[in-house]
């Protein structure tokens, strides 16, 4: 199994990450090759786990400005459920933070549900501390 950058976005490739996505949330849509393609742009890190040629784990670091510091995001990490407690996920997230370090960044963020429970686990073992806040969000 490997951990790679996203690149090369085929009809494979985008129907391996929309399998995912339910998998993250019962609530979300499935991807569109133009949204997918959009994203890649706009200098988002997308790596992928592959066992082979299959997709089978996703996340994203989105990094950014702001006047106080450099932040980055992780965000939609996932590892296909019949991949879990194998280690992948930690490995994933390890490769995102990498990026940002590289990228000199400040602070690194990740939000995540309460109901996963081994995420949040794992997400306090890489170190990252439960921050209080109001997290709100406007669906436009």
């Amino acid at each position: 199994m490997t951990i790679e950058e996203l690149g090369n976005v085929t009809t494979k490739v985008l129907e391996e990450i929309n399998a995912l996505i339910p998998q993250l949330s019962s609530s979300s849509k499935p991807m569109t090759y133009a949204r997918l393609l959009e994203m890649l742009k706009e200098g988002s890190s997308v790596l992928v786990v592959r066992d082979g040629q299959n997709i089978i784990g996703i996340g994203m670091v989105v990094i950014y400005n702001v006047p106080t510091e450099k932040r980055a995001w992780l965000e939609e990490i996932t590892i296909d459920e019949t991949y879990r407690g194998q280690g992948w996920g930690e490995k994933l997230s390890q490769a995102l933070i990498d990026i940002a370090r590289k990228q000199h960044v400040d602070r690194v963020y990740l939000s995540s549900n309460p109901d996963r429970i081994a995420a949040n686990k794992l997400y306090q073992k890489l170190g990252f501390e439960k921050k209080e806040t109001n997290v709100y969000r406007l669906k436009l």
